[in-house]
């Protein structure tokens, strides 16, 4: 049942009084074991224990659900700034678990910095450069519909792109470079200077 069901709580109510039978039913998944003749009030405070749990474990469930994109971003922080022997061992187990696509031939990073950010805000104001931020990082990911994979990690007044593409190494490097040329030609006139 358990297996099946990851949040059911099983109360095992029996007539044999041995602990060792007792603790064998916890040991194998059982919430809490009642023993004959039923205490009507305990049950029902062992019952609304197990409700607590399963909503305890349904609101973990769904703050994870919605946590989901912190902890892809952090892993990809993580990625970029672990030496490679260490990220091994300790990102590995988080490609699956966050459906990191690992099935590309190339990946690539590159990293897109507002060179007059503060010159910026104070000059369009702070809404406007975030807008214009939120604007920038749509435009990137419109340049690179070529790549299957595309990431972008986003800092105050930075962006850093990760791709995944089954292009060969060098036919990807020359891809990502046109575009990124297509974008600074674009922005050339733009309230942001950009650095790539």
């Amino acid at each position: 049942v358990l297996q099946r069901e990851l949040s059911a709580k099983i109360i095992l109510i029996s007539a044999y009084d041995d602990f060792t039978y007792a603790k064998e039913a916890v040991r194998v998944g059982a919430f809490d074991y009642v023993e004959k003749p039923v205490d009507y009030s305990y049950l029902t405070g062992v019952i609304r224990k197990a409700i607590d749990h399963i909503n305890q474990a349904q609101h973990n469930q769904e703050v994870l659900k919605r946590s989901r994109p912190v902890l892809v971003s952090s892993f990809f922080w993580d990625l970029l700034q672990t030496p490679a022997e260490d990220s091994r061992y300790f990102l590995s187990d988080s490609v699956g678990y966050l459906e990191i696509p690992v099935q590309y031939a190339c990946y690539g990073c590159f990293h897109i910095e507002v060179t007059n950010d503060i010159e910026a805000r104070r000059r369009i104001g702070i809404h406007r450069f975030h807008i214009r931020m939120m604007e920038l990082k749509d435009q990137v990911a419109a340049k690179l519909t070529d790549f299957p994979f595309c990431y972008h990690l986003e800092q105050r007044s930075s962006l850093t792109v990760i791709i995944g593409t089954d292009i060969a190494t060098d036919a990807c490097i020359r891809l990502l470079n046109e575009k990124l040329w297509e974008l600074v030609d674009e922005q050339a006139q733009d309230e942001l200077q950009l650095n790539i």
